[in-house]
């Protein structure tokens, strides 16, 4: 922006900025379903021209529906402009919200268009000696420029030659002409925008240039037996009354009989409370980063944050358990991962504004002395043991891991933050403590960076000074309270309590033993296995060469697509930026069209992929101290409520082909331990469909005990279930269980390597056979589209905010997921519970067998021989009793000395 002693008065085009943050920004809406994305990008060009640009004076001018002069002149101004999307209408009312929170004054007048009130303000802002920059991206505009009037188009890419603003100069470089002069071409060329037509066949070059000859549209209309081409002679004389009309239409007017204060239009101070409250229901954490709005609030509140240094501060502090039910725990370590980490200190909460820290790990210099590590663990031992004392963490998990290495059990968990805030809102973005600090009560936190920094600087937490690790600290155990408060009052209200105290919280300590447990590798058969691989890969590699004539780089996409695409010539699908797809999804449409080399691709990269992701980096996640994998199982992750895995990710080991079936012979019972036992549900998301859908074809099939493949495709293709051939078996397997996951005709046709038309045949065929299926997902589409979500047959929720996306393919995708959500989900509730319920027979019937592993709809134990036969009756009991379904449950039971011969 050009420098300027005089105050700078901006006037905003609403409407102009409004449509450009709605198509500029994706969908995105809250978790209560109301889309937000022109509110936030408008939002964002608001706040960032406050900031950078820092007005003196603002006010923002709309449209309002009354019809103009404009539209009583021309009957077909604006005519050709399609209506509003309906999701764009549903945010107006909360734009003028922002607005208001903003205090940015509002101007609009019936009967006048937003540019009509722009320019007469604009007038009385040059006439009042201050500089007005008008912020819109409409080039109509530009006939307002003056000495003191400029376009800034902010936030509108595209329309600078140079500089950062328009004034007289930079407008008479783009268009020829001065800016007195606008509407005299806008009469010639007329705007498509607006529906002013203008004279046809004079275009942006030569407008100017018959303009600056003869000073004014009516000079030239009224000489235009002087214009030297016949063609633009005839045109000005036949379309002479057209091009009066246009250069009406397209001029502001300048005197709108609107009363505007402008000592009103000062900028004050932001509204922090109400900015907050706003963005907070908008759920636009980001804003309330960068606005840094929560220290105004957190002023409000004195916080108590204290350091534990001196017994005798100890010993009162272990005195308040007394008086407690429960309480925010939260720890400090010097790493990551709670099994390999040390303790550096632990904070404790009992009521909000209010936290105790105590360091025990410390190590820098000048620092105070600390009380010994064991001195503080045997005084909160007995405390954290005590099941009747409520224990509240963010991912308490972590804690649980920490604190057991110490040789501390936490028992009474009651709360955890992060399990509640995803079983509110699955689908949510994040469910860490900073986020969910600013989404419920709107305070930014010490983030962790400020402690320890980031990249080569970054330290650790031992080294930075107990005070700043005291607030911080503190802080998570003060905000974990207070949060649980608000949490625990939104799961009631939503009706999720239950899943959550009675499958997720349970869970928490049997994830954790599952994890502490780990599993034996063996390494010399990973070892074994690498080699094998690595001689399948330069197989793979000569034949890749031979077959593309010259050898180059398989790992890129680029030079990739050019051997297929370009020297090959195969059937091109997508085209990225930077050359051509090469995808799984293309090689795999390659590969179905009998095309050798993608075959060859496809399994070098699978084979590349397992050699690298298990079979080389399995023996490196072996922990020394322990000789065992230890993974991490995710509660928190996934939008249907299946567990994940992760660091290393067990659960995505290839079972179909003969390689990732050799990496499952690496996994051994440990010492003390003779056996792999699995435990796999089988076609548990069929029997869901069944039960869910109470479909009497499909219940009666698993009742008799039918295979349910067969008698899909016994159904289906008309025969008799004894001559139904294994092909005809693979075709209906593949039905039965792509329905559940919406699967359309296309991709059945790949698949199944058939033709479209025979694909819709499968699908319309499976819902005639199935007709009770069809009407279920049917309702359920209806329902999550009436109600905005749908549900697991334990009550879990996930919102279906896309359900009327004006984007057909998101909107598709939501349908999908509405069908496929409530059958996978529960089918991981069921699996939760049966863990549940195993661990706790594990555990009270004093068996040394332990569970390792969940993976899908499977379970993996470690057993001894003596408990062999007491555990596999038990387990399958467990976990077909899970939770009672109208169909029978069964479970695939297999025993051997790996995982691989267990199956």
């Amino acid at each position: 922006m050009e420098a300027s002693e005089k105050k700078k008065f901006f006037i905003i085009d609403g409407n102009a900025y409004i449509y450009r943050a709605f198509f500029a920004i994706p969908e995105l809406t809250t978790s209560k379903g109301l889309p937000t994305n022109a509110v936030f990008g408008f939002t964002s060009l608001m706040l960032k021209l406050l900031r950078e640009d820092k007005p003196d004076y603002i006010a923002i001018a709309f449209d309002t529906p009354e019809p103009t002069f404009r539209h009583k002149a021309y009957a077909d101004y604006k005519s050709d402009r399609p209506p509003m999307p309906e999701t764009l209408v549903q945010q107006l009312p909360v734009i003028r919200e922002t607005l208001e929170a903003l205090d940015i004054p509002i101007l609009e007048m019936p009967g006048y268009e937003a540019d009509d009130v722009i320019g007469t303000l604009a007038k009385k802002v040059e006439e009042a000696g201050m500089e007005a920059y008008l912020v819109t991206g409409d080039k109509d505009a530009f006939q307002l420029v003056s000495p003191n009037i400029k376009v800034y188009p902010c936030g509108f890419r595209g329309m600078l030659p140079t500089g950062e603003v328009f004034d007289e100069k930079a407008v008479e470089e783009k268009h020829g002409v001065k800016p007195n002069k606008i509407t005299d071409i806008m009469g010639l060329i007329g705007d498509k925008t607006d529906s002013i037509p203008g004279v046809p066949g004079i275009g942006e070059k030569t407008a100017p240039t018959l303009i600056n000859q003869f000073g004014s549209l009516e000079e030239l209309l009224e000489h235009a037996d002087e214009v030297k081409s016949e063609s633009q002679k005839r045109l000005l004389k036949d379309y002479k009354d057209q091009a009066l009309l246009s250069k009406t239409l397209a001029t502001i007017d300048l005197h709108v009989p609107i009363q505007v204060d402008l000592e009103n239009c000062k900028i004050s101070d932001l509204n922090h409370d109400k900015l907050l409250n706003l963005f907070r229901r908008l759920e636009f954490r980001k804003f309330i980063q960068d606005l840094d709005l929560s220290p105004s609030q957190q002023e409000k509140v004195e916080v108590k944050y204290n350091t534990i240094l001196k017994e005798t501060e100890l010993e009162e502090l272990v005195e308040k358990f007394l008086h407690v039910q429960e309480f925010a725990i939260d720890t400090e370590t010097n790493g990551v991962n709670p099994i390999t980490s040390d303790l550096v200190g632990i904070s404790i909460a009992f009521q909000p504004h209010e936290a105790y820290y105590i360091p025990v790990f410390h190590r820098y210099m000048g620092m105070p002395e600390q009380l010994p590590i064991k001195s503080v663990l045997d005084k909160f031992k007995p405390i954290l043991a005590d099941p009747s004392i409520g224990k509240i963490g963010q991912n308490i998990k972590y804690d649980l891991h920490l604190l057991r290495r110490y040789g501390v059990e936490i028992d009474g968990i009651s709360f955890d933050t992060m399990l509640a805030s995803y079983i509110l809102n699955p689908s949510a973005r994040g469910h860490d403590l900073d986020t969910l600090s600013l989404d419920y009560i709107g305070h930014k936190m010490v983030s962790i960076e400020e402690l320890i920094g980031k990249g080569k600087n970054q330290i650790t937490m031992e080294e930075v000074d107990i005070e700043r690790v005291t607030h911080y600290s503190s802080e998570d155990a003060d905000i974990t309270l207070q949060l649980k408060r608000r949490l625990e009052s939104e799961l009631q209200k939503n009706d999720l309590e239950s899943v959550f105290r009675e499958i997720e919280l349970p869970l928490i300590p049997v994830l954790a033993d599952m994890e502490m447990n780990g599993v034996k590798i063996d390494t010399v058969s990973l070892a074994e296995i690498s080699i094998k691989l690595s001689k399948r890969l330069e197989e793979l590699t000569k034949g890749i060469y031979d077959l593309a004539g010259e050898e180059f780089n398989i790992n890129s996409p680029k030079q990739l697509g050019y051997i297929l695409f370009e020297k090959m010539k195969l059937p091109s699908g997508k085209k990225t930026k930077t050359g051509y797809s090469t995808n799984e999804a293309e090689l795999e449409r390659l590969a179905a069209a009998k095309y050798q080399l993608p075959s060859l691709i496809l399994e070098y990269r699978g084979i590349a992929k397992l050699k690298s992701t298990y079979v080389d980096a399995l023996p490196q996640s072996i922990n020394p101290a322990t000789g065992r994998v230890h993974t991490s199982f995710n509660q928190a992750v996934t939008e249907t409520g299946r567990l994940s895995s992760s660091n290393p990710n067990l659960q995505n080991i290839p079972i179909r082909t003969e390689e990732g079936r050799e990496i499952r012979g690496a996994f051994i019972p440990g010492d003390g331990f003779d056996f792999i036992l699995t435990a796999d549900y089988s076609q548990i998301e069929l029997r869901m469909l069944a039960h869910l859908s109470g479909d009497p074809v499909l219940t009666e099939a698993f009742q008799k005990g039918d295979d349910i493949h067969s008698r899909t495709a016994s159904l289906i293709f008309g025969a008799p279930i004894d001559q139904v051939t294994s092909d005809m078996r693979r075709q209906a397997k593949t039905v039965n269980f792509g329905v559940i996951y919406g699967m359309g005709a296309f991709r059945l046709a790949r698949e199944l390597d058939i033709t479209l038309s025979d694909a819709q045949k499968f699908i319309d065929s499976y819902f005639q056979t199935y007709a009770g299926v069809k009407s279920y997902f049917e309702g359920i589409v209806e329902f999550a589209r009436k109600n905005g979500y749908v549900a697991t047959i334990s009550g879990r929720k996930r919102k279906m905010t896309e359900m009327h996306s004006r984007d057909k393919n998101i909107r598709e995708f939501a349908e999908r997921s509405a069908i496929n959500t409530p059958v996978q989900g529960s089918a991981a509730d069921l699996i939760k519970v049966a863990m549940i319920k195993i661990a706790n027979f594990l555990k009270t019937s004093n068996l040394k067998s332990r569970l390792l592993l969940q993976v899908h709809d499977e379970l993996i134990f470690e057993v001894v021989e003596s408990e062999l036969d007491i555990v596999k009756s038990n387990v399958i009991a467990l976990m077909e009793k899970a939770i009672p379904l109208n169909v029978p449950v069964k479970v695939d039971i297999g025993v051997g000395k790996s995982w691989l011969e267990a199956k």
